[in-house]
């Protein structure tokens, strides 16, 4: 396959075999589902699509529920049944999934069901006519206790054509459930579609597996795959959170938080390293697009695996860590230390310590409090007690 292929997002796009769950937190949107090999994925885009939304191209309008997706369409009735002539729902591949006699044909027949009932009445209101008339000629009364039992009879039947009426609606409603059923699949392939072409020109900037990044202009998203629970997690919706010590180790203990691509990095096995020393290795954020120095976003991680959040940190290890921040990037960016912010994430998406790297002219979301911890509030900290960090409760949003 050509190298440069599959440096654009539509290489790892194709490779989407569903797209299973869709929701939005703030400005972004996320979805997970499956890849071709059955691995699950996240994806993470600025600004909010939405399955409920998912006319492209030709299409004039979708009934929420039965997708339109096809030239000259112009409305459903929400659900998956199109009254309008000539309208179809189809699967934008050609096939037409339901038409608009499904549901007149249900009305139809409910009114054929009701003339029934009013059938039957009217045979009632006859037997009792002619009861009235048997005690008036009792010479004609086997004659008309036989025309009574016919009438009975035919009644029978009428109450049992009544009940094919209602098997056969039954029939119908079990047909639209399939149609409905098939129309999700619908929805869910038709927002694929959109997704792609949404995101098909984005280049991909950083590969990290399981972590991929793409950018078009200032726009990103991110692509994780295969993820696990935990990724999906930390973009669900939050709340506000306190945090003992001893739920800290108890999380740490009982959850399985691989970093296994981190250690490769710092082996140099992969990604792109700026800078490193015997304590940490300097790497571009995928959250930058390694242009633009206004918009600068590094990360700098701690070389020692059993350094997993500022709780374990030293006075010594990280004083030494903010002077190499500082004179890698004046060297490598001609940025001074006044115009960066070096802070941490509580609590991190990745438990392997790292300091967050970004220059001052430009803020982003995760400097926000109840997730950003300034690095010099934790070295001030430190300086008053080494423990600091193992003695209080953390809060955090999460």
């Amino acid at each position: 396959m050509d190298d440069q292929f599959k440096t654009t997002a539509l290489y790892h796009l194709s490779q989407i075999n569903s797209i299973d769950k869709e929701w939005s937190v703030k400005q972004s949107t996320m979805l997970t589902g499956k890849m071709n090999d059955n691995e699950q994925f996240l994806i993470v885009m600025e600004g909010q699509l939405s399955m409920n939304n998912t006319g492209t191209g030709d299409v004039k309008a979708d009934d929420g529920n039965g997708v339109v997706n096809e030239e000259n369409v112009k409305a459903g009735d929400g659900n998956g049944v199109v009254n309008e002539k000539n309208v179809k729902v189809g699967d934008g591949n050609g096939t037409v999934v339901c038409s608009g006699n499904v549901k007149a044909s249900t009305n139809n027949i409910t009114s054929h069901t009701n003339n029934d009932t009013s059938h039957t009445n009217n045979d009632t209101s006859h037997t009792n006519n002619i009861t009235s008339h048997t005690n008036n000629d009792t010479s004609h009364t086997n004659n008309i206790t036989s025309h009574t039992n016919n009438i009975t009879a035919n009644t029978n039947n009428d109450t049992s054509h009544t009940n094919n009426i209602t098997a056969n609606t039954n029939n119908i409603t079990a047909n639209t459930n399939n149609i409905t059923a098939d129309t999700n699949t619908q929805v869910k392939q038709v927002f694929k579609n959109k997704i792609i072409n949404h995101l098909k020109s984005y280049t991909l900037v950083t590969k990290n597996p399981p972590y991929f990044s793409y950018h078009s202009g200032d726009k990103y998203f991110i692509l994780i795959t295969p993820c696990t629970e935990h990724h999906i997690a930390k973009y669900s919706p939050v709340s506000y959170k306190r945090e003992t010590y001893d739920q800290y180790q108890k999380y740490l203990k009982e959850s399985k938080l691989s970093c296994e691509w981190i250690k490769q990095i710092i082996n140099g096995e992969k990604e792109e390293i700026i800078a490193q020393n015997e304590i940490s290795v300097i790497i571009p954020s995928y959250k930058w697009n390694k242009k633009d120095i206004s918009d600068l976003y590094l990360l700098a991680f701690f070389k020692d695996d059993q350094i997993f959040t500022l709780r374990e940190l030293k006075q010594q290890q990280l004083e030494n860590v903010k002077n190499f921040i500082f004179k890698t990037v004046k060297e490598k960016y001609g940025i001074l230390s006044d115009q960066i912010m070096l802070f941490f994430h509580y609590r991190p998406s990745y438990y392997h310590c790292h300091v967050h790297i970004t220059n001052i002219a430009k803020l982003h979301l995760g400097m926000v409090v109840g997730r950003g911890v300034l690095l010099d509030d934790v070295l001030e900290n430190l300086k008053l007690d080494s423990e600091y960090y193992k003695k209080r409760d953390m809060f955090y949003i999460g």
